[in-house]
């Protein structure tokens, strides 16, 4: 459990990068950003204030974009934290003479964050960054050593799945681990945490993150992904939990047959999201839905509402397949910073 320095992987040989996911990160402390819930803000902005019916400087808020997404987060003594992870097929950060300053410029950049961090100044070192985020351990456990959590692998910290990855692998470890001590062969335990471990790894990284960037910054788009990614986790994950906890998380995701299937719905739709983006992309019509959109869901919990949420999310998905027709006969132009490289597909 040595984290993302992964020192068994990396001693053994294991260590491999996901180079089909190339994000990196920088995040950076700020003092001086201003309250999102300020008198001066609902004045300034009232339709902003008026959409949202809870304290939004309560809670970590995200900024996105094509090929980006930006957290911020309150601190204890009033200082916030800002970071920024982004794709750097579609996005390169900022020139300038430090981190902070760059991610200052790309927040800056942005309406909403600008108008918080005009005033912002970062905290001298107090700025990091990684690159190339993404990883796995080729093999996972073999006689006398196992590996969980971060050390295992990482994808993407996007819906923050780390927790998530870190449950399941340590459970299955320390199952292992004391069956060994108790005398059981855990030869077939240790083929099953290797193998599977791959397939978990693959497939969450297909079903929710690749290419996702390319979508990041249309509104309805991700709206869709937002939906189904968590209404399907809901349903996939946290409902078998609640049930039998102990049985649960000694199953890793996507596990046989029905695993599959399930994966292979969720591949789809996030492709077709990515594909419609694309398209949107090669023909200058990025972002044409953001401008107003607002809406609030019910919380996720999981019971029969995810049923609602769901068919939300496959209505939106739908709609945008539908508005996508309208390219099938139009000429394509890149936009401006879009890569040259973007695939169109009908």
């Amino acid at each position: 459990a040595s984290g993302r320095a992964a020192f068994l992987a990396r001693k053994l040989g294991h260590f491999r990068q996901n180079t089909e996911h190339p994000i990196n990160a920088v995040w950076a402390r700020f003092t001086g950003v201003k309250d999102w819930d300020s008198y001066e803000w609902r004045e300034k902005f009232p339709d902003y204030a008026a959409a949202s019916r809870t304290g939004r400087a309560w809670a970590t808020n995200h900024l996105m974009g094509q090929g980006w997404w930006c957290w911020i987060i309150p601190l204890k003594g009033g200082d916030f934290s800002a970071g920024l992870v982004y794709d750097s097929r579609l996005f390169t950060l900022p020139e300038g003479a430090s981190l902070g300053e760059r991610l200052q410029a790309h927040i800056l950049a942005h309406p909403v964050g600008r108008e918080i961090f005009r005033e912002a100044k970062v905290v001298e070192h107090d700025a990091r960054a990684y690159s190339a985020l993404p990883y796995y351990s080729a093999q996972v456990c073999g006689d006398g050593w196992a590996i969980a959590g971060d050390a295992a692998s990482f994808i993407d910290p996007l819906y923050s799945p780390g927790l998530d990855l870190c449950a399941y692998t340590t459970s299955v470890v320390s199952d292992l681990v004391l069956r060994s001590l108790g005398g059981a062969d855990v030869t077939d335990r240790r083929r099953y945490y290797n193998e599977q471990f791959a397939t978990t790894y693959r497939l969450w990284f297909e079903t929710l993150y690749k290419d996702k960037y390319f979508y990041l910054g249309e509104a309805d788009l991700m709206s869709a992904a937002l939906l189904l990614d968590v209404g399907t986790y809901f349903i996939g994950l946290v409902r078998p939990v609640y049930r039998n906890p102990e049985k649960a998380f000694l199953e890793l995701p996507f596990e046989g047959t029905p695993g599959r299937l399930f994966a292979a719905t969720m591949k789809f739709y996030n492709r077709r999201l990515s594909i419609l983006a694309r398209n949107r992309i090669a023909h200058g019509a990025c972002g044409r839905s953001n401008s107003g959109w607002r809406e609030l869901y019910d919380g996720f919990v999981p019971d029969f509402r995810l049923q609602k949420l769901i068919r939300k999310g496959l209505f939106r998905w739908w709609k945008a397949e539908v508005l996508n027709l309208r390219f099938l006969f139009a000429s394509r132009k890149l936009t401006v910073g879009a890569p040259a490289r973007a695939t169109v597909e009908a």
